[in-house]
Protein backbone atom coordinates (compact mmCIF):
# COMPACT_ATOMS: atom_id res chain seq x y z
CA UNK A 1 0.00 0.00 0.00
CA UNK A 2 1.34 3.77 -0.78
CA UNK A 3 2.21 6.07 2.28
CA UNK A 4 0.19 8.34 0.76
CA UNK A 5 -2.88 6.68 1.14
CA UNK A 6 -5.05 8.79 3.87
CA UNK A 7 -6.65 6.73 6.81
CA UNK A 8 -10.16 7.29 6.82
CA UNK A 9 -12.49 7.54 10.58
CA UNK A 10 -15.45 6.36 10.03
CA UNK A 11 -18.19 6.15 12.84
CA UNK A 12 -20.71 2.96 12.47
CA UNK A 13 -23.83 2.18 14.70
CA UNK A 14 -25.58 -0.74 15.22
CA UNK A 15 -29.15 -0.83 15.40
CA UNK A 16 -30.83 -3.87 16.51
CA UNK A 17 -34.48 -4.62 16.20
CA UNK A 18 -36.26 -8.19 16.90
CA UNK A 19 -33.83 -10.06 15.57
CA UNK A 20 -32.53 -7.78 12.75
CA UNK A 21 -29.88 -5.06 12.07
CA UNK A 22 -30.72 -2.41 10.58
CA UNK A 23 -27.90 -1.48 7.13
CA UNK A 24 -27.36 0.28 4.16
CA UNK A 25 -26.05 0.66 1.18
CA UNK A 26 -26.19 2.18 -2.32
CA UNK A 27 -29.45 1.84 -4.69
CA UNK A 28 -27.46 0.26 -7.42
CA UNK A 29 -24.90 -1.76 -5.35
CA UNK A 30 -25.37 -5.26 -4.19
CA UNK A 31 -23.72 -5.19 -1.01
CA UNK A 32 -24.70 -3.46 2.66
CA UNK A 33 -22.69 -1.97 5.90
CA UNK A 34 -23.15 -0.34 8.75
CA UNK A 35 -25.08 3.07 8.63
CA UNK A 36 -22.75 5.52 9.71
CA UNK A 37 -20.05 8.42 8.08
CA UNK A 38 -16.97 9.62 7.86
CA UNK A 39 -15.92 11.88 11.36
CA UNK A 40 -15.40 15.25 11.13
CA UNK A 41 -12.20 17.08 12.53
CA UNK A 42 -12.90 18.11 15.38
CA UNK A 43 -15.77 15.85 15.75
CA UNK A 44 -16.77 13.35 18.38
CA UNK A 45 -16.72 9.57 16.71
CA UNK A 46 -20.21 9.21 18.98
CA UNK A 47 -21.45 12.35 17.57
CA UNK A 48 -20.41 11.70 13.78
CA UNK A 49 -22.70 8.36 14.11
CA UNK A 50 -25.86 10.28 15.16
CA UNK A 51 -25.05 13.27 12.51
CA UNK A 52 -25.02 10.69 9.86
CA UNK A 53 -27.71 9.29 10.74
CA UNK A 54 -29.77 11.94 11.60
CA UNK A 55 -28.67 13.16 7.54
CA UNK A 56 -28.78 10.26 5.61
CA UNK A 57 -32.32 8.58 7.20
CA UNK A 58 -33.40 11.55 9.61
CA UNK A 59 -33.22 9.30 12.40
CA UNK A 60 -32.39 10.36 15.78
CA UNK A 61 -30.56 8.04 18.22
CA UNK A 62 -28.96 7.48 21.41
CA UNK A 63 -25.46 6.32 20.85
CA UNK A 64 -24.06 4.37 23.63
CA UNK A 65 -20.84 2.14 24.10
CA UNK A 66 -18.15 1.41 21.58
CA UNK A 67 -18.18 -2.02 20.53
CA UNK A 68 -15.84 -2.64 18.18
CA UNK A 69 -12.46 -0.87 15.99
CA UNK A 70 -12.12 -2.62 12.62
CA UNK A 71 -8.84 -1.76 11.06
CA UNK A 72 -9.92 -2.49 6.84
CA UNK A 73 -7.70 -1.69 3.46
CA UNK A 74 -9.25 -2.53 0.28
CA UNK A 75 -9.34 -1.32 -3.42
CA UNK A 76 -12.78 0.17 -4.45
CA UNK A 77 -14.20 -1.19 -7.79
CA UNK A 78 -12.46 1.97 -9.89
CA UNK A 79 -8.66 0.95 -8.41
CA UNK A 80 -8.74 3.20 -5.60
CA UNK A 81 -7.45 2.24 -2.51
CA UNK A 82 -8.66 2.81 0.73
CA UNK A 83 -7.74 2.86 4.15
CA UNK A 84 -10.12 3.03 7.22
CA UNK A 85 -10.66 2.27 10.92
CA UNK A 86 -14.34 1.68 11.34
CA UNK A 87 -15.02 2.80 15.27
CA UNK A 88 -18.56 0.87 15.93
CA UNK A 89 -21.24 1.82 18.14
CA UNK A 90 -24.03 0.48 19.94
CA UNK A 91 -27.26 2.61 19.82
CA UNK A 92 -29.53 2.05 22.65
CA UNK A 93 -32.33 3.94 20.79
CA UNK A 94 -33.16 5.30 17.88
CA UNK A 95 -36.46 7.18 16.46
CA UNK A 96 -37.79 8.52 12.95
CA UNK A 97 -40.40 11.02 13.91
CA UNK A 98 -41.16 10.28 17.26
CA UNK A 99 -41.30 6.63 16.61
CA UNK A 100 -39.87 3.15 15.75
CA UNK A 101 -37.77 2.92 12.62
CA UNK A 102 -40.25 1.55 10.16
CA UNK A 103 -40.03 -2.03 8.15
CA UNK A 104 -39.18 -0.42 4.53
CA UNK A 105 -37.04 3.08 5.97
CA UNK A 106 -36.78 5.64 3.37
CA UNK A 107 -33.36 7.51 2.49
CA UNK A 108 -32.43 11.08 2.67
CA UNK A 109 -29.96 10.73 0.04
CA UNK A 110 -31.17 9.54 -3.17
CA UNK A 111 -28.26 6.96 -4.01
CA UNK A 112 -28.71 5.18 -0.44
CA UNK A 113 -30.78 2.71 0.65
CA UNK A 114 -31.77 1.48 4.67
CA UNK A 115 -32.69 -2.33 5.05
CA UNK A 116 -33.67 -4.52 8.14
CA UNK A 117 -31.56 -7.81 8.02
CA UNK A 118 -32.35 -10.93 10.10
CA UNK A 119 -28.92 -11.68 11.71
CA UNK A 120 -29.60 -15.19 10.92
CA UNK A 121 -29.24 -14.40 7.25
CA UNK A 122 -25.75 -12.53 7.38
CA UNK A 123 -23.70 -15.57 6.50
CA UNK A 124 -26.14 -14.78 2.91
CA UNK A 125 -25.36 -11.23 2.83
CA UNK A 126 -22.97 -9.33 1.13
CA UNK A 127 -21.67 -7.16 4.38
CA UNK A 128 -18.90 -4.97 3.76
CA UNK A 129 -16.42 -5.30 5.99
CA UNK A 130 -16.92 -8.86 5.75
CA UNK A 131 -15.49 -9.36 8.85
CA UNK A 132 -18.49 -7.32 10.86
CA UNK A 133 -20.91 -9.77 9.84
CA UNK A 134 -18.84 -12.33 11.47
CA UNK A 135 -18.50 -10.09 14.63
CA UNK A 136 -22.02 -9.20 14.55
CA UNK A 137 -23.07 -13.11 14.07
CA UNK A 138 -20.56 -13.85 17.38
CA UNK A 139 -23.19 -11.79 19.22
CA UNK A 140 -20.19 -9.23 19.54
CA UNK A 141 -23.44 -6.65 18.47
CA UNK A 142 -25.35 -6.75 21.69
CA UNK A 143 -24.11 -3.81 23.73
CA UNK A 144 -23.57 -5.89 27.13
CA UNK A 145 -19.76 -6.51 26.95
CA UNK A 146 -17.90 -3.47 28.81
CA UNK A 147 -14.89 -3.66 26.25
CA UNK A 148 -14.50 -3.16 22.65
CA UNK A 149 -13.38 -5.52 20.23
CA UNK A 150 -10.20 -5.18 18.06
CA UNK A 151 -10.70 -6.71 14.19
CA UNK A 152 -8.02 -6.21 11.44
CA UNK A 153 -8.93 -6.97 8.48
CA UNK A 154 -5.90 -6.13 5.40
CA UNK A 155 -5.21 -6.48 1.93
Amino acid sequence: MSHDTPIEIIARAVILRGGKVLLCGPKDGDYLYLPGGHVEAGERASDAAARELREELGAEVRVGSLMLVHEHSFTDGKGRRHHEVNLVFHVEQATLEGEDIPDEPEAREPDLRFVWVDLAALPETDLLPRAMGAWLLTGGSTGEAPTAGHLVDME
